[in-house]
C-alpha cells in the first residue's frame, strides 16, 4: 500500500508571512541577491519534515549547508498577480538534532528581471519570500517554522542575478559558512513583513510545471577566432550555463564569459540577439567571476540561463583541461516517450533525435 500526501489546500494553512529583505532600492539598476537565514532547534525525535516555499523572483534553498533540491528556477513563471506556484520538499534527512539553519538566496527571475527582450521590472521592484517548515515528531506533535520578522538578511557574492544578463559573482564577498548553524549573523539585519499588494496567499497553487533540471553536459573544443579571442565551441546550441574550474587566479581577478550562438566571418558574434532594444545589452549573456585568490576556484551560475554554442573567455590565460569548462543543458525534465533516427546521406553519419 502506497502513501501519498496532500499540499496546503486552504489559505489558513499558510501560517507564514511574506517577507521582504530589501529596503529602499533603485529600480533601474541591478541589485545583489538577498541572502536569508533562520536558525531553529529540533529537540525531539523527528518523524518527518516538509518544507513549503515560493517567491516573487527565484529562490534557492538549503538546510544546514546542504542544497535542498536539484530543481532549478523555482517557483517557475506564472502571471504573478493571478497565481503563484509553490513547491514542497521532503527535508527529513537534512534535519539534525539541535540547531538547524534554513538558508535561502533570492534572484530577480521573471518577477523583476529582463523579460521578453525589452522589459525590466515587469511585475514588481522588490523581491519577496514565503515559506514554512512543518516538523512532525515521533510523539505525534507538530511544530511549524515560518517566514517572519525573525529571518535575518544580508548580501554576499552574487552581485547581479538576471536570467538574460547573467550573473556577477564576487567570491571575495561571500560570507564563509553562512549556510551553517554555527555562523555568527549578528551583523545581519532582520527582514520586514512585505507590504506589496501582490503578496497574497489566496492565489497560491501547487506547482503545475515540470521541474527544470540539469541534463546533458558538453566538453568544448578550444580555438582562437579571427580577432584573437579565446573561444570554446561546445558543439551544439543549448540553453543552460557553464560550470567553471579555474587555477592560479589572483584575488580580484575578473574572468568574463560571453555566451553566443554564432561565428560570423571567423569572429565570435552576438549580434543575432542584441538588437539595440533591450536595456543593459552590453551585459547580455555574460557571466563575471571575481576571484578569491585560491589555488583552485569553481563556480556555477545560480539564477541565469543562457542560449549558446560558443563562449568567449576574457581574463583567463590558464590552460583549459578536460572538465574545467563544462556546458550543462538545463530544461524541463520531461519523460522520454520515443525517438527517431535518420541518416545524413550526404555525409553518411547516423543521427539520433529524441
Amino acid at each position: 500500500m502506497e502513501d501519498f500526501e496532500m499540499g496546503l489546500l486552504r489559505e489558513e494553512e499558510w501560517k507564514c508571512q511574506w517577507i521582504e529583505p530589501e529596503d529602499e532600492i533603485d529600480p533601474a539598476v541591478f541589485k545583489p541577491a538577498p541572502y536569508l537565514r533562520k536558525v531553529f532547534t529540533v529537540e525531539k525525535p523527528l518523524k518527518k519534515a516538509r518544507i513549503y516555499m515560493t517567491a516573487h523572483g527565484l529562490y534557492e534553498f538549503g538546510i544546514n549547508g546542504k542544497l535542498g533540491s536539484a530543481d532549478k528556477f523555482k517557483p517557475g513563471f506564472t502571471s504573478y498577480y493571478n497565481r503563484i506556484q509553490y513547491q514542497v520538499y521532503d527535508i527529513t534527512k537534512l534535519i539534525q538534532t539541535g540547531e538547524n539553519v534554513w538558508a535561502v538566496v533570492l534572484g530577480d527571475g521573471w518577477w523583476r528581471g529582463i523579460v521578453g527582450g525589452v522589459n525590466i521590472n515587469d511585475f514588481g521592484f522588490k523581491l519577496h519570500f514565503l515559506g514554512q517548515i512543518i516538523l512532525t515528531y515521533e510523539d505525534g506533535t507538530e511544530e511549524i517554522i515560518i517566514t517572519d520578522e525573525n529571518f535575518k538578511t544580508s548580501v554576499g557574492a552574487i552581485r547581479r542575478a538576471d536570467m538574460k544578463c547573467g550573473e556577477v559573482y564576487d567570491a571575495t564577498e561571500e560570507p564563509e559558512g553562512w549556510k551553517l548553524p554555527s555562523y555568527n549573523d549578528s551583523a545581519w539585519k532582520n527582514v520586514h513583513l512585505a507590504s506589496d499588494e501582490h503578496c497574497r496567499k489566496d492565489i497560491l497553487i501547487p506547482s503545475r510545471s515540470v521541474a527544470v533540471h540539469e541534463k546533458e553536459s558538453f566538453e568544448p573544443r578550444e580555438f582562437t577566432d579571427a580577432e584573437g579571442n579565446r573561444v570554446l565551441d561546445f558543439g551544439q546550441n543549448i540553453a543552460g550555463y557553464v560550470k567553471m574550474k579555474m587555477r592560479g587566479l589572483k584575488k580580484g581577478q575578473q574572468i568574463i564569459l560571453v555566451h553566443g550562438e554564432d561565428i560570423k566571418d571567423g569572429v565570435f558574434n552576438i549580434g543575432n540577439h542584441t538588437l539595440g532594444l533591450m536595456p543593459h545589452e552590453d551585459l547580455f549573456q555574460q557571466i563575471v567571476y571575481i576571484a578569491r585568490g585560491d589555488e583552485i576556484e569553481e563556480y556555477c551560475p545560480t539564477f541565469a540561463v543562457l542560449g549558446f554554442q560558443y563562449v568567449c573567455i576574457k581574463g583567463y590565460e590558464g590552460e583549459i583541461r578536460s572538465g574545467d569548462f563544462t556546458a550543462v543543458a538545463v530544461y524541463s525534465d520531461l519523460d522520454e516517450t520515443g525517438y527517431y533516427s535518420c541518416r545524413n546521406w550526404k555525409y553518411g553519419n547516423q543521427q539520433r533525435h529524441e
